[in-house]
């Protein structure tokens, strides 16, 4: 990250100021009139509570009062008149601010991040921009079908992280008030690609090249070039989720309800 910040600090006013390039500070980046969607064609939030003690001490660690580079944020304007983008390249760094600006009580706006076809995953956001941290945490213990059982487990653990002795040190409230003034000096680069850029293959390339992705994750950009019904996407969010979970039977990835429609008794067969 200290190369990325390094690298930042390099960019001149000029292509600062540039209409497809904004440098934006955290308030921006969740502000009431700017959205984020996540297309189907990436994953899900990856991150596992290593990566987010990472991001959270690098922030922690940063100088008060010196603006800190996060990188870039590549996205796609949807709308000429509405402040909508879709995320090319950033999405798990993007979540990951998301949630901790939740976890820290600093609620960001509720539609600042929709995951496309992943209905769970947009509504538990929702939930956590708008609900007492505490609330949250305990729909965690009485979990519900309609909750991202993954979102919440890392919300459970960035407030575990910012309970630590490590973040805390000898002073509790010195701690969060350094750390939220921190957070007021992060900035991440938004970069807009050109209008009619093909959006599919354009993830492929970059992420094949920066070797970011597993190969199944390009496997399923591939097979969304296919998909344009919102049921079928729906569906196919379904069970690509599910299958791609390795540690279990591909049918328990469904919620009980659905499982019922989906399969027979005996769970070797689809029902039609």
């Amino acid at each position: 990250m200290r190369l990325i910040a390094n690298q930042c600090n390099k960019m001149n006013t000029k292509t600062q100021s540039n209409k497809a390039i904004a440098l934006l500070n955290i308030d921006e980046i969740f502000n009431s009139s700017t959205q984020y969607k996540v297309p189907m064609y990436q994953r899900g939030f990856a991150w596992d509570k290593n990566q987010l003690a990472e991001l959270i001490f690098d922030i922690k660690n940063s100088k008060i009062n010196k603006k800190y580079f996060l990188g870039t944020l590549t996205v796609y304007r949807l709308s000429e008149k509405d402040d909508v983008y879709e995320v090319i390249d950033g999405q798990q760094r993007l979540t990951a601010l998301f949630l901790i600006k939740c976890a820290l009580q600093d609620n960001p706006n509720a539609t600042s991040i929709e995951y496309e076809c992943r209905d769970k995953a947009s509504q538990t956001l929702k939930l956590f921009a708008k609900t007492k941290l505490e609330d949250c945490l305990d729909k965690k213990q009485n979990n519900t079908d309609f909750l991202d059982e993954d979102l919440l487990d890392r919300l459970q653990e960035i407030h575990d992280i910012f309970q630590s002795k490590d973040f805390i040190g000898d002073d509790v409230g010195k701690a969060f008030i350094d750390f939220k003034s921190k957070m007021k000096t992060l900035r991440l680069v938004r970069v807009e690609v050109p209008q009619g850029t093909d959006l599919n293959l354009y993830f492929e390339r970059m992420n094949t090249r920066a070797e970011q992705l597993e190969q199944a994750d390009i496997v399923k950009a591939l097979l969304m070039k296919s998909i344009d019904n919102s049921h079928q996407c729906s569906l196919f969010a379904s069970i690509w989720t599910a299958c791609s979970n390795m540690s279990g039977f591909v049918q328990m990835g469904f919620p009980p309800e659905l499982r019922k429609k989906l399969f027979k008794g005996s769970w070797m067969t689809l029902n039609n």
